[in-house]
């Protein structure tokens, strides 16, 4: 059955060179929507705008053809087809040729400026690494375990020996007790960690 122009009665309107739907046609300015965009390669477009896009529409075109029509999303987000956010934009326009889907969805509960990308997460999480590890490598007395604090006492100890005993070679004599330092030295070796933090060098001064 012929319509009044020669057409076919209650058809649907297509356009485009492609012969296709305006995936667009419909959404209403102010909408948040879900946008999967493909562009073919060797165009005149970069096929790198290829992926998946929320964001609002602020503004949008309807032509005689597909490539003719598009529409402006605000606040861009793409993002993978987990939901990750790959890189923000404040503004992008998407033709309509290329769009395979839109779909109007809930608005992200956090503003724009809150939601971070997966580069900006991972960079937070590796300087927060790398500050655990700075803290970690400046370990205070009382942090130490009493194994790392024998060991300690003992460095500091034969360093003291030393000294001592450089003095007596020197001056001939003893006044610092410095073989009661090398026998308290001895037996925090063999006695336990305990025994070895309760022996100081200082008591070993005391003695002599």
């Amino acid at each position: 059955m012929s319509g009044p122009m020669g057409g076919t009665s209650g058809a649907v309107r297509i356009v485009g060179k492609g012969q296709r739907r305006l995936m667009t046609k419909g959404m209403k300015l102010g909408s948040y929507v879900h946008v999967s965009y493909r562009v073919p390669i060797k165009q005149e477009i970069d096929e790198n705008d290829t992926g998946q896009y929320k964001g609002k529409i602020v503004d949008k075109r309807i032509g005689g053809q597909d490539r003719e029509s598009w529409i402006e999303l605000k606040e861009v987000l793409k993002v993978d087809e987990d939901g990750n956010v790959l890189a923000k934009e404040k503004n992008k326009r998407l033709i309509d040729a290329f769009i395979e889907e839109c779909k109007v969805i809930e608005k992200p509960t956090e503003s724009f400026d809150e939601i971070k990308t997966v580069a900006d997460q991972e960079a937070a999480e590796a300087a927060e690494t790398a500050a655990e590890e700075g803290e970690g490598g400046m370990m205070m007395p009382g942090m130490m375990n009493p194994g790392m604090m024998m060991m300690q006492n003992m460095m500091q100890g034969m360093m003291a020996a030393n000294m001592m005993q450089n003095m007596m070679g020197m001056g001939g004599a003893d006044p610092w007790g410095a073989a009661a330092v090398v026998a308290c030295l001895a037996e925090a070796v063999a006695c336990p960690v305990e025994a070895a933090v309760a022996c100081p060098v200082e008591a070993a001064v005391e003695v002599a």
